[in-house]
C-alpha cells in the first residue's frame, strides 16, 4: 500500500500511521483481520513493510480535523523571453 505521503504528512504523519486495521485476502484464499493486536506482524507488513502479502479489502483509518482549504494562486515566471 505504501507509506503515503500528503500535505499533512508533517503534522499527522505518513498515512500507513493512520491506519488502525486491514482487512485482507491472503494468497492461500484466508480472509483475515490485522491490526495492532490482532496478526500484528501481517498488520505492519501491509502499512509499508513490502507487498504481495494479499488483497487489502477495507481500511479503518483514524481522522483529523483539517481547517477550511484557502485559495491560493501560483505565479511561475520566467527569465527567457517568449518566442
Amino acid at each position: 500500500m505504501g507509506g503515503g505521503l500528503s500535505w499533512l504528512s508533517r503534522k499527522f504523519g505518513f498515512a500507513a500511521d493512520s491506519v488502525l486495521r486491514v482487512d485482507l485476502v491472503t494468497a492461500d484464499g484466508r480472509f483475515v483481520t490485522t491490526s495492532a493486536t490482532e496478526n500484528a506482524d501481517l498488520f505492519w507488513a501491509v502499512r509499508g513493510g513490502g507487498g504481495n502479502f494479499g488483497v487489502v479489502t477495507s481500511l479503518e483509518i483514524r481522522l483529523y480535523p483539517v481547517p477550511p482549504s484557502m485559495p491560493a494562486r501560483w505565479s511561475i515566471r520566467s527569465s527567457r523571453p517568449r518566442t
